[in-house]
């Protein structure tokens, strides 16, 4: 089975960003998803999503509406749930084939969330 790789980005704490783009100018993702504001996250990282899935809390209808004209897929969920949206956009780098996920953004300020 081939690999296939997924970037997953949270809405957390991304540290030096110039830093964090050269190494990612290296790497090689199949697919780029976002857990609802890290959608916002990729655009600071000048990164194109192909899923932003979540709830949708942390993320306005104009950001919304940009990333639906950029053409990525919006997996909006219930916001009474038992998961993260981290969680559900891990679970949907699963379900899109992906055998490893890199996840940036999964710390911050509250710890229910980390």
């Amino acid at each position: 089975m081939a690999e296939r790789r997924a970037l997953v980005l949270a809405n957390g704490q991304f540290g030096d960003t110039a830093i964090l783009r050269r190494r990612l100018d290296l790497a090689h993702f199949d697919i780029v998803l976002a857990a609802d504001g890290g959608a916002q996250q990729a655009a600071v990282l000048g990164l194109s999503v192909d899923r932003v899935v979540g709830d949708f809390d942390s993320l306005s209808a104009a950001a919304r509406s940009d990333l639906a004209r950029q053409d990525a897929a919006l997996v909006q969920l219930p916001v009474d749930k038992d998961e993260t949206d981290l969680e559900l956009a891990l679970l949907e780098a699963l379900g899109a084939g992906a055998t490893q996920a890199v996840v940036l953004g999964a710390a911050g300020g509250r710890l229910d969330m980390t």
